[in-house]
């Protein structure tokens, strides 16, 4: 009976600390948000950014906020400074050359810039027809994501 409770005890454990959130491709949003309409999460990163990774590893790995964005959204996690254009809608989203050097893609300055300004990393929350709702231009703590989350879903 001891070794039932404690197999029953890890399994539950691993599956817990495991969960994670289901990333999608933007070319795919498109089709999810026809068969089921709901709202689109977007995480702007670039890959030398440190506050980025800590979100991707400490914020988004917790099992509370990665089912709540699971449950409630459409996740996306978009490489700002990644070469490609990207395309949505039948739009095409160029990279832009910056006076710095560094490209930066044209969909994230659109939906992630604040006053005139794209930081890393930025959360930006859309209704299901893709207009900001909010922006949040650092890093976020697990509980300070958690409060959005719970703010934003009422």
């Amino acid at each position: 009976m001891m070794r039932l409770i404690i197999s029953v005890s890890f399994l539950f454990f691993v599956n817990f600390s495991f969960t994670q959130v289901n990333w999608i491709q933007l070319e795919k949003l498109s089709d999810s948000l026809i068969l089921k309409p709901k709202p689109v999460f977007v995480f702007i990163h670039a890959p030398w950014c440190g506050y980025c990774r800590m979100m991707e590893h400490n914020v988004f790995s917790d099992h509370e906020i990665s089912s709540q964005l699971n449950r409630n959204y459409y996740c996306i996690s978009l490489d700002a400074e990644k070469p490609d254009t990207l395309s949505y809608g039948g739009i095409d989203y160029p990279p832009e050359q910056q006076p710095n050097g560094k490209l930066i893609n044209s969909l994230a300055r659109r939906i992630g810039e604040i006053d005139g300004k794209l930081n890393y990393p930025t959360s930006v929350f859309l209704d299901s027809k893709l207009i900001v709702q909010a922006q949040y231009a650092s890093y976020l703590k697990k509980s300070d994501l958690l409060y959005v989350l719970k703010t934003l879903t009422k």
